[in-house]
C-alpha cells in the first residue's frame, strides 16, 4: 500500500510543474492520505460485513435444525384460541417451583469438562421434565446457548450447531424425534467436541436405549457411560394444594373472561405429577364440573377437552353441535400429520371429507391450523398429549367405521405409526390396546422384524406393547422368515409375552419342517425360556424335559458330539426344578451337570470353565434349599473362585456372574450362621451390581434389587436395624417399579421385599408401618398361592405370621380373626372353582 501510495506521488511529480507542488504539498499530501484511509476503511467494512452475514447465516442454519429455549411464545391465548394454549410449558405461564438440587446436578454436568458428552433425563408422563430443561436453559444462559432439536432434523444438525462460536447445550426430546435422532446422536460423538452437551429426555431409561438403538456400538456405549436423573413426582399435600392455586390464579389472569372463583383449596394426593396439578388448576378456573383430585389424571383432561372443544371457533359451513371437527382432530393425531400436505392426506381419510371438493380441504385445513398453529409456517401443534388423547381417542374407539378409514390405504410401517400412536393412548383408555391391535392383525399385512422395530421404539410402555405384540402375532402369525428376524429383535427387550408366541409358532415351525433334533431342541429351549420369563415353570419343565431327552439320544447317535448342549440342558431342567420346589430331583440333575463340565473343562478349559462355575452355582444353590450348608459352601466357594479369574480376564462379560457368585456365598455363609463373612461379600455384590444396573437398567435393576435386599436382611442380623432398614427401602422401591411393568415376574419379589421391610421396622418398635407392610405383603401371597398353592404355601404361612406378629405387638390379636376368615372364604372360592 505504501509502494502504491509512493508511485502516485511519483506519477504526479512528472505531470505537474515542480513550483506547483511545492505550494500544495501539504494539500497533495492530504488528499492522498485520505484516499488511502478510505480505502482500508472500506476493507475493513466489507470484512465486517462478511463476516456478519456469515455469522447470519450460520444462525440461519442453526435455527433450521433447532430452536433456542426458552421459545418466545406469548403467554396468552389469543393465537392459538384454545385455553389448552395455556398448560404448553413452553409458555411458562406457572412459575417453576422446586427442583433445586435437580437443576444443580445438570448445571455440574453442563459446566465440569469431565463430565460426559450426554445426560439422560426420565421421569413419567407431566413430571415436569420439559419444563426443567427450560429452568436449566434460563440459569445456563450467558455461558451456554441451549436450544431443543427439532423434529426431524437431526441428521447434520450438529456441524450446524457448532459452525455458530460458543458453548451448545442441546435438548432432545425422544418422545418427538423422528427421523434423524440416530445420525444426531452418532455425529455428537464423532466430532467429540467441548463445545457441545446434549440432554436426553424420555419417560423412562428403556425407553431411551429402545429410542438410541441404531445408534454405533461407540455411541450406545457413552449414552451409557453418561450421566442420569430419573424425575419423581415433588410436593407434600399442601405444597401440591398451594402449586394449584397460583395456577389457578395464573390462568384466570390471561382467562378474562373465566374470573378465578373462591372455592375450597383443591387436594392432591402426594405424588401427583405437576402437569396434572396444572390440568385441574386450568379445569377449576373453566368449569363447575369437576373430577374428583383422585380421578384427576384421567378425569381432568376429559374435563379440559370439552372445555377446549367449546372454545374452538365455528368450522364453517359445518352444522352447530357436528362432530365432524373433533374428527378432524382425530385424523391428523391418528396418521402423524404436521404440515400442510399430510393434513390434506389425512382430511381425505375422514369419510365424510372422502369426495369433498378441494377449497373444502383447504377450508378444514386452515381451521385447524388455526387451531393449532406451530413454530413453523403451515405447521401444526396439537396440545398436551394427556388433553390431546382426550380430544382425538374418544371418536376412533366409539366408531370403529372411522378408525379404520382413516388406515385404509396405509402401508404397513405407516400403520404401525398409526397404532402406536393409539397404544401410547393405552394407559388412559383401554379400548385403543384393541383398535391398536386390530389394526396390526390384518389378515392381508402380517408383522415383520421392522414394523416391530417402530412399535417397540415409539409405544412408551413396555406392557402395552407385550400385550399388543402377543396378540398381533397369535391373530396374524408372521412367516418361517419373518418369525427368525422377529426373535432377533425380541430377544434384546423384555416383552416375555410376544417372545413365548413368537417361540411357540418357532417350535411350531420346526416341528411342521421336520427340523433335526438339534434345532428342535433349540427351539423348545427358547420356549421353556419364555415359560420360565412368565413364571411357568410346570410348563418350563416340560420344554426343558423334552430337550433333555433329545440331547441324550444325540449324544449316544453322535459319540458324544453333543455333551456340551446336554450339560446345559440338564442344568436348566434343574434350575427349573428347583423354582418348583422339587429340591431332590434337581440335585439328580444338577450333580449330572456338574460331572459332564468338569470333564469339558478339564479338556478345554478356555470354552467351558464358565459352564464350570455356573454348574457348581446351580448346585450349591440346591444343597442349600436341602439345608446342606457346608456342602453348598463348598461348591460356592469353588464357583466364585472361578468366577474371580474369568471377571479379571473379561470384566465385561463376567462381573454379572461375579457379583452373583458373591451374593450365592454370602447367603451360603449367612445360613451357618457366619454373618460377619456374609456382610463382606453382599457389600460387594452391591457394589458391583450398581455399577451394572447403572449401565444397563433393564437388565440389571432386578439383580440389585436382591443385592439390597441380602445386605439388608444381613444387617438386620447383625442388628443394624437402621442401615438394614434404608437397604429394605431402597430394595422395595425397584420392586414396585419391575411389578408395575411386569407383575407376573416380580409379584413375589414385592411381596417379599414388602415383607422384609415390615420385619425390619418391626425390629425398630415402629409396629404400625411393619403392620402396613405385612398387610400388604399377605394380600399379595394370597393371590400367589391362589394361582400356584404348591409354591407359595409356606410364603403364605409366613406372611400370616409376620402379620400375627405385628398385631400381636400393636395389643391387637382379635382383629387376626378377620384374616382367617379371608383366608377361608379365599380357600372356600377356590375350591368352587
Amino acid at each position: 500500500m505504501a509502494a502504491a501510495f509512493s508511485l502516485a506521488t511519483n506519477l504526479v511529480s512528472a505531470l505537474v510543474a515542480p513550483e506547483w507542488l511545492a505550494a500544495n504539498a501539504l494539500w497533495l499530501w492530504l488528499l492522498f492520505g485520505g484516499l488511502f484511509v478510505a480505502t482500508i476503511v472500506l476493507v475493513v467494512l466489507q470484512l465486517r460485513s462478511s463476516a456478519r452475514q456469515a455469522q447470519q447465516d450460520a444462525e440461519e442454519r442453526r435455527a433450521s435444525v433447532v430452536n433456542d429455549l426458552p421459545l418466545d411464545i406469548p403467554r396468552d391465548v389469543a393465537a392459538s384460541k384454545s385455553p389448552s394454549a395455556l398448560l404448553n410449558v413452553d409458555r411458562c405461564v406457572c412459575e417453576f417451583r422446586g427442583r433445586d438440587a435437580e437443576t444443580k446436578r445438570l448445571k455440574e454436568w453442563c459446566t465440569s469438562p469431565d463430565e460426559p458428552s450426554f445426560f439422560v433425563l426420565t421421569g413419567a408422563s407431566l413430571v415436569g421434565k420439559t419444563r426443567l430443561t427450560i429452568h436449566a436453559a434460563e440459569r445456563l444462559s450467558g455461558t451456554w446457548r441451549t436450544s431443543r432439536l427439532q423434529p426431524g432434523a437431526g441428521a447434520g444438525a450438529v456441524g450446524r450447531i457448532l459452525a455458530v462460536p460458543g458453548k451448545h447445550l442441546v435438548v432432545v426430546e425422544l418422545g418427538e424425534a423422528r427421523d434423524g435422532v440416530i445420525e444426531f446422536l452418532d455425529e455428537v460423538v464423532t466430532r467429540g467436541s467441548s463445545r457441545l452437551r446434549v440432554i436426553l429426555v424420555a419417560r423412562n431409561y428403556e425407553w431411551v436405549l429402545r429410542r438410541t438403538g441404531g445408534v454405533s456400538e461407540l455411541t450406545a456405549e457413552v449414552i451409557k457411560s453418561g450421566a442420569r436423573l430419573e424425575l419423581r413426582p415433588q410436593g407434600t399435600t399442601g405444597d401440591l394444594t398451594r402449586w394449584a392455586t397460583k395456577a389457578s390464579s395464573a390462568f384466570a389472569g390471561l382467562l378474562r373472561d373465566h374470573p378465578a372463583r373462591k372455592t375450597r383449596p383443591l387436594k392432591f394426593a402426594e405424588g401427583t405429577p405437576i402437569g396434572v396439578v396444572h390440568a385441574y388448576a386450568l379445569a377449576h378456573v373453566l368449569t363447575t364440573e369437576m373430577p374428583a383430585p383422585e380421578e384427576a389424571s384421567t378425569g381432568v383432561f376429559t374435563v379440559l377437552a370439552e372445555q377446549e372443544m367449546r372454545h374452538w371457533d365455528a368450522l364453517p359451513q359445518t352444522p352447530p353441535g357436528s362432530d365432524l371437527p373433533r374428527r378432524c382432530v382425530a385424523a391428523v393425531w391418528l396418521l402423524g400429520a404436521r404440515d400442510r400436505n399430510s393434513i390434506h392426506k389425512a382430511l381425505r381419510q375422514v369419510p365424510e371429507l372422502h369426495d369433498a371438493s378441494a377449497e373444502r380441504i383447504r377450508q378444514v385445513s386452515d381451521w385447524l391450523l388455526g387451531t393449532y398453529p406451530g413454530t413453523g409456517p403451515h405447521a401444526l401443534a396439537l396440545p398436551l398429549e394427556a388433553l390431546t388423547h382426550a380430544v382425538a381417542v374418544p371418536p376412533l374407539i366409539e366408531d370403529a367405521a372411522l378408525c379404520y378409514a382413516l388406515v385404509r390405504d396405509l402401508d404397513l410401517l405407516d400403520l404401525v405409526g398409526a397404532a402406536s400412536r393409539l397404544l401410547s393412548a393405552a394407559e388412559r383408555y383401554a379400548e385403543a390396546l384393541t383398535r391398536a391391535e386390530n389394526l396390526l392383525a390384518q389378515d392381508d399385512k402380517p408383522i415383520d422384524a421392522d414394523a416391530l422395530r417402530i412399535v417397540v421404539i415409539r409405544a412408551p410402555a413396555s406392557r402395552l406393547t407385550d400385550e399388543l405384540l402377543a396378540e398381533v402375532l397369535t391373530r396374524n402369525p408372521p412367516d418361517r422368515r419373518a418369525i427368525d428376524e422377529i426373535l432377533t429383535e425380541l430377544d434384546k427387550l423384555d416383552l416375555p409375552h410376544a417372545s413365548l408366541v413368537a417361540n411357540q409358532l418357532l417350535v411350531q415351525y420346526r416341528y411342521e419342517d421336520h427340523a433335526d433334533e438339534h434345532q428342535l431342541a433349540i427351539a423348545i429351549g427358547s420356549l421353556g425360556d419364555s415359560w420360565t420369563d412368565l413364571g411357568d415353570y410346570q410348563r418350563a419343565s416340560g420344554c426343558r424335559q423334552r430337550v433333555v431327552d433329545l440331547y441324550r439320544v444325540l449324544v449316544k447317535e453322535a459319540s458324544g458330539h453333543h455333551t456340551a448342549d446336554l450339560a446345559e440342558a440338564l442344568r436348566s431342567l434343574g434350575s427349573t426344578l428347583w423354582s418348583l420346589g422339587r429340591y431332590d430331583e434337581a440335585l439328580t440333575h444338577h450333580e449330572e451337570a456338574l460331572h459332564l463340565y468338569r470333564d469339558l473343562a478339564h479338556t478345554n478349559p478356555t470354552k467351558h470353565t464358565d459352564n464350570l462355575a455356573r454348574a457348581l452355582r446351580s448346585l450349591g444353590n440346591t444343597l442349600w434349599s436341602l439345608g446342606r450348608y457346608d456342602e453348598a459352601l463348598t461348591h460356592d466357594e469353588e464357583a466364585l473362585h472361578l468366577y474371580r479369574d474369568l471377571a479379571h480376564t473379561n470384566p465385561t462379560r463376567y462381573t454379572n456372574d461375579l457379583a452373583s457368585g458373591l451374593g450365592n456365598l454370602g447367603g451360603t455363609l449367612w445360613s451357618l450362621g457366619r454373618y460377619d463373612e456374609a456382610l463382606t461379600h453382599h457389600e460387594e455384590a452391591l457394589h458391583l451390581y450398581r455399577d451394572l444396573a447403572h449401565t444397563n437398567p433393564a437388565r440389571y435393576t432386578s439383580d440389585l434389587a436382591s443385592a439390597l435386599e441380602n445386605l439388608g436382611g444381613t444387617l438386620r442380623d447383625l442388628g443394624r436395624y437402621d442401615e438394614a432398614l434404608t437397604h429394605h427401602e431402597e430394595a422395595l422401591h425397584l420392586y414396585r417399579d419391575l411389578a408395575h411393568t411386569n407383575p407376573t415376574r416380580y409379584t413375589n419379589d414385592l411381596a417379599s421385599g414388602l415383607g422384609n421391610l415390615g420385619g425390619t421396622l418391626w425390629s425398630l418398635g415402629r409396629y404400625d408401618q411393619a403392620l402396613t407392610h405385612a398387610e400388604e405383603a399377605l394380600h399379595l401371597y394370597r393371590d400367589l398361592a391362589h394361582t400356584n398353592p404348591t409354591r407359595y404355601a409356606n410364603d403364605l404361612a409366613q406372611a400370616r405370621q409376620n402379620l400375627m406378629t405385628s398385631l400381636r405387638a400393636l395389643g391387637r390379636e382379635d382383629e387376626f380373626v378377620r384374616y382367617d376368615l379371608q383366608d377361608s372364604a379365599n380357600s372356600t372360592g377356590g375350591a368352587s372353582e
